[in-house]
């Protein structure tokens, strides 16, 4: 008699959870939908509107030519450059802003002094958006810009930066100058969660 009781309690329980799961499922797509939609409209429509659009001549015309529009663009001179100074940026940045942002954190999350305003000084680019971050880089390093006029007065002639052999390194700088903060905030979150009995017996070995 009691096992019957406990099976029909059990039922019952699941039951109760099952509607409050269909319940709470139907409020949870309620609210997801307005995003759902958005993404829908803005990225999932436009990236199968461009796959089609890769496939045919011209969107007036719309005949079918396959694979030629990407034969044809990587053929291309100035892709082949594109594609050779996005890697080349790629291998330099990225190992750099990760290496740099580790040491950082590693730094800050010892007790040294002005801790707090160093951390500041290493968030505010990610507050800056990158409009204004490229403006900003553009009045530093143009022709008539602050630092050429900077190294004018040691005798030193101008140099367009951002067109010159030297543009690579520039850009590299900007994006450690942008990335550095977000970078470090994320190994100092993972530094943190470290417990802290493991890094004192590391310390003690």
């Amino acid at each position: 008699m009691n096992e019957d009781i406990e099976q029909n309690v059990e039922e019952k329980v699941i039951e109760i959870k099952d509607e409050l799961f269909k319940k709470n499922s139907k409020k949870s797509m309620i609210f997801l939908l307005p995003s759902l939609i958005g993404v829908l409209i803005f990225f999932i429509l436009p990236f199968f509107i461009v796959i089609y659009y890769s496939f045919i001549d011209n969107p007036i015309n719309k005949e079918f030519v396959f694979l030629d529009n990407f034969i044809s663009v990587f053929k291309n001179a100035s892709f082949q450059k594109a594609a050779s100074n996005t890697a080349i940026f790629s291998l330099i940045s990225v190992p750099l802003v990760t290496v740099f942002s580790l040491i950082l954190a590693m730094i800050l999350n010892y007790k040294i002094p002005f801790k707090t305003q160093f951390r500041t000084i290493f968030l505010c680019p990610i507050m800056v958006p990158i409009a204004s971050v490229v403006l900003i880089w553009q009045v530093l390093f143009h022709y008539h810009g602050s630092l050429n006029s900077f190294t004018a007065s040691f005798g030193i002639a101008p140099i367009d930066w951002l067109k010159s052999e030297g543009s690579l390194v520039v850009i590299v700088i900007m994006f450690m100058w942008k990335n550095l903060g977000y970078n470090m905030i994320l190994f100092l979150a993972a530094i943190n969660n470290i417990p802290r009995e493991i890094i004192e017996v590391a310390d003690i070995e």
